[in-house]
């Protein structure tokens, strides 16, 4: 089994997201182990039910070498997929880590 390598900027990305799933009054919780999804969240929607998501998150940051573009995605693969997940998508400005310029937030049934 092969381990995925992150940087600082990944997890900075995982955890603004996580961030902003809070503010928004999800519960976030994150495993002990990353392998697959980055944190799973819930919340509860109507007297005890719940909704409860995994949320993968893949950063993008773009450089010099890739060229602006109109839109951005994410072409890779994922290493997990669940039907009920979320791939949350933050997009860092180029040369700015700050903060994201913006969230895709993208359901498992828009995931080809």
């Amino acid at each position: 089994m092969t381990e995925t390598k992150h940087t600082a900027t990944d997890y900075f990305a995982e955890l603004y997201v996580a961030g902003r799933f809070a503010h928004a009054g999800w519960n976030v919780y994150f495993p002990h182990r990353d392998k697959g999804f980055d944190f799973i969240v819930s919340k509860e929607i109507v007297d005890g039910e719940y909704f409860i998501r995994p949320v993968q998150v893949k950063g993008k940051y773009p450089t010099a070498e890739k060229g602006n573009k109109i839109t951005y995605g994410y072409v890779g693969r994922l290493s997990t997929l669940h039907d009920d997940m979320v791939l949350a998508i933050p997009f860092f400005a180029k040369g700015d880590t700050e903060k994201p310029t913006c969230i895709a937030y993208m359901p498992r049934m828009r995931i080809h």
